[in-house]
């Protein structure tokens, strides 16, 4: 039973070290080309998947179009919080 809380509270911090030292989070930032449009992030299929919502509206109104969306974020700052419980701005 030690091994596996040691484990559970040594691998967050060495993964948050780790993205610390390789520089990740420039690369999250947004960025956007001459005629305003957004550019994908670099990396940004090393992201990782945090959740999928199907016709999530909060209008009151219902759509008229059915809805998918997945939710990613950068690995530096899923990292972040896993060591510290809270999401970096």
């Amino acid at each position: 039973m030690k091994h596996i809380w040691l484990f559970a509270a040594v691998v967050p911090l060495a993964a948050t070290l780790l993205c610390a030292r390789s520089g990740d989070a420039p690369s999250s930032a947004l960025r956007y080309t001459k005629d305003n449009q957004l550019l994908r992030p670099e990396n940004y299929r090393e992201w990782i998947f945090l959740s999928a919502g199907f016709d999530m509206n909060y209008s009151p109104m219902a759509s008229d179009h059915h809805m998918f969306t997945n939710v990613f974020v950068p690995p530096a700052q899923y990292h972040a919080f896993l060591a510290t419980g809270k999401w970096p701005d």
